[in-house]
């Protein structure tokens, strides 16, 4: 909150509200949204603000929105290219630590991860194939296609994505 001095007559929010044609609530959202304050109150003292103050910065918010609210678009802006800054320094901080990777390294490295998934798969049919043969009993068989389900997925679980063979 800014706190500011004027030529005009120091009032607490009832008066300026008063004085202003607008509710209470209406002056505690101007406060919060950086109207200029005297003083602020607190433990049984008032708030003060200074009429000419809050006429001044009350005048600047309507040129302003009439204008577009230039000066807001370009402090946004300027916040903006800070934070794309920051997120520039931080990805690259990431990628000195090899914590990232270029897109196109992780798409290689996700189509050789599926591929292994694929063969892994398509040998099921025929390594299951021998154990099934005679298998008359349901709870049987699918006792024996879980365990190999789990047996291809126990070792694909032990392929990583930073297999130096893959870049």
């Amino acid at each position: 909150m800014k706190k500011a001095r004027a030529a005009g007559k120091d009032v607490n929010k009832a008066e300026l509200a008063q004085i202003m044609g607008v509710s209470l609530p209406t002056i505690n959202a101007w406060v919060a949204k950086g109207c200029p304050i005297v003083e602020e109150g607190g433990r049984g003292r008032s708030w003060k603000l200074n009429t000419e103050a809050v006429r001044r910065w009350r005048e600047d918010l309507v040129v302003e929105d009439s204008s577009g609210g230039d000066r807001d678009n370009m402090a946004s802006l300027d916040r903006r290219l800070k934070m794309v800054q920051v997120e520039r320094e931080e990805l690259a901080l990431a990628k000195d630590k090899g914590k990232v990777a270029p897109v196109e390294q992780f798409e290689q490295t996700m189509i050789s991860v599926f591929a292994k998934v694929r063969a892994k798969m398509r040998m099921l049919p025929p390594r299951v194939a021998l154990l099934l043969v005679g298998q008359t009993d349901e709870a049987t068989i699918r006792a024996i296609m879980a365990r190999e389900i789990d047996d291809a997925l126990r070792d694909l679980g032990t392929v990583t994505l930073t297999d130096e063979d893959e870049g």
